[in-house]
């Protein structure tokens, strides 16, 4: 009901200002809101609709390189990602990730977020090596910039671990999550949905390699903390009972 109560005031906004104002930074802003409205429901075609509008009058108002037209591009390739377009999705996050690189510079933490969504594209499809050497420089980037544990650069690494696991590179995928996992506790603690997760993670690559008591031993007591903490019912928790029964 709140959705579709939104969706109406976002409407009707959309159809006074764009009455009143054509293409101004007002219509522009409430596309954009629209969008974000439809893509939060799933409806990822008519918020790709809404973004592709929303970018080209940015684009003529703002200019190329204006941080609303990025911003705009970076949601316009979630978008497309979402549809499954992933070759659409690759284009524009290359195209959005020069554009940062030319406004921000190579180290701005835009331009690493930017890496690391061409790399999550590069993922989904399938190309690996391009995926594992972008997440390897935006690691180090983020590592050098925003520090080791800023939230930026952990979730850098976690798709470079991912990556690893995929191609079966297990002995340096162990290690990253292992990091990753450490670094969540000290941060978060170890009842965290985000710390829960990780160690789902670095469970998961246990099996991989056979390291079966390890693996128990996490997903066990990550089992007790969700049974504890969400309840048997909770559909995490489920899944973390799922994981814990391949270890047996």
């Amino acid at each position: 009901a709140k959705f579709a109560e939104g969706e109406k005031i976002l409407r009707d906004a959309l159809a006074v200002r764009s009455r009143n104002g054509g293409e101004s930074p007002e219509v522009i802003g409430t596309k954009r809101d629209l969008a974000q409205l439809y893509s939060d429901q799933g409806k990822f075609k008519d918020a790709e609709t809404l973004e592709r509008s929303a970018l080209e009058s940015s684009r003529r108002v703002f200019g190329p390189d204006h941080p609303q037209t990025l911003s705009l591009m970076s949601e316009l390739a979630d978008e497309l990602r979402q549809l499954g377009r992933y070759s659409d999705a690759e284009a524009m996050s290359a195209e959005t990730l020069e554009a940062k690189k030319r406004t921000y510079g190579p180290d701005h933490g835009e331009t690493i977020t930017a890496m690391n969504n061409l790399a999550g594209v590069y993922l989904v499809e399938g190309k690996h090596g391009q995926a594992e050497a972008l997440y390897r420089q935006a690691v180090e980037a983020a590592t050098r910039v925003r520090g080791a544990e800023h939230p930026t650069t952990l979730e850098t690494m976690q798709g470079l671990a991912s990556t690893l696991y995929v191609q079966g590179k297990l002995a340096e995928a162990e290690t990253i999550n292992k990091s990753l996992f450490e670094a969540f506790i000290r941060i978060y603690g170890r009842e965290h949905w985000k710390t829960i997760l990780s160690g789902d993670q670095l469970g998961g690559v246990y099996i991989m390699q056979g390291k079966f008591a390890q693996a128990e031993a996490i997903h066990s007591e990550s089992l007790s903390i969700q049974l504890r903490t969400a309840g048997p019912d909770n559909p995490n928790t489920l899944v973390t009972m799922n994981k814990l029964a391949t270890v047996y």
